[in-house]
């Protein structure tokens, strides 16, 4: 927040992706909390955030919509929050909202069907998520056609992941923090500490700028692409080099993913080695099938933590 006078700048309260991203995260928060609360009451029949659609596992596409005509008001419904949220911060940063709108629209729609085609039962059944998809579109969208203009103003990639970050973040729990007990604890910040720390030091000796050395290291470190970004915006390092590396963590991810497989084991220390030590959400789902002897509870519990982490 300083101005670089050594003066605190309190206009950035009201200016800035960053704080905008935690506004908007903290008020998609307090209405889940104080709907959750109501409805615990039996004051509110449903709780104050809008239903995200409902899909359902399919082999013909109407089977992908249960409740029929309703999904189409839920996606309707959950597009007009999240828009006009996202408006309203982008109204202060000063964001091309005439371009805004149909370029969100745009990535909106293309996020649904999305996440329509990884519930098609043969995508499900191998585990290729949304992310694929997603990734996919935007690969034909950026290289065999020319991105318009609206569609870029639309795209505020690093403004939605904040905003899911601040989000995200709601979900450590104290309790669960207690239940991973001292050595827990110590585990995380050893392995974190002298992963990033080598990895940096490594870079330097490479001469890699501190910058960029710094967003390799929480990328080796943490190995999350929500702390990658993370990383570079706190830096204010380059987004080439942030997508970099956050191509790196993905490609990391489906190789291990290979490779796991013939080193399995059914004890919870290896699960719990595997989730400190590789610390993508996906591929700690992908863990699921060579856990077979641990139990459900403990799978959801240990995986909400990587998450988290």
């Amino acid at each position: 927040m300083s101005n670089g006078n050594g003066k605190i700048d309190w206009s950035s309260l009201w200016r800035k992706e960053d704080w905008w991203s935690c506004w908007i995260g903290w008020f998609i928060l307090v209405l889940a909390i104080i709907g959750l609360h109501e409805v615990s009451e039996g004051k509110f029949a449903v709780g104050m955030l809008p239903a995200g659609p409902k899909i359902a596992k399919w082999v013909s596409l109407s089977e992908a919509f249960p409740k029929g005509i309703d999904t189409l008001w839920a996606t309707l419904g959950l597009f007009i929050f999240l828009a006009v949220l996202t408006m309203i911060g982008g109204a202060f940063m000063k964001l091309d909202l005439k371009r805004y709108l149909p370029g969100f629209l745009v990535i909106y729609v293309l996020a649904f069907i999305a996440t329509v085609l990884s519930k098609q039962k043969f995508f499900a059944t191998w585990g290729i998520e949304y992310v694929i998809f997603a990734l996919v579109f935007g690969l034909i969208i950026s290289n065999i056609f020319k991105v318009p203009e609206f569609l870029k103003a639309g795209g505020q990639t690093e403004f939605f992941i904040k905003i899911g970050l601040v989000c995200m973040g709601a979900g450590i729990f104290f309790s669960d923090v207690l239940r991973g007990g001292l050595m827990g604890l110590v585990q995380a910040v050893l392995v974190a500490s002298a992963v990033w720390f080598m990895t940096y030091w490594i870079c330097r000796k490479f001469q890699v700028s501190e910058r960029f050395s710094s967003i390799i290291a929480t990328a080796n470190s943490i190995c999350g692409v929500s702390a990658t970004i993370a990383a570079g915006g706190a830096i204010q390092g380059d987004k080439k080099e942030v997508s970099y590396m956050i191509a790196w963590v993905l490609v990391c991810a489906v190789v291990l993913i290979l490779i796991m497989p013939p080193h399995r084991s059914k004890s919870d220390s290896w699960f719990i080695w595997m989730r400190t030590t590789v610390i993508t959400l996906a591929l700690i789902e992908c863990l699921r099938p060579l856990c077979a002897g641990i139990t459900p509870d403990f799978f959801k519990r240990n995986t909400r933590k990587c998450y988290n982490g």
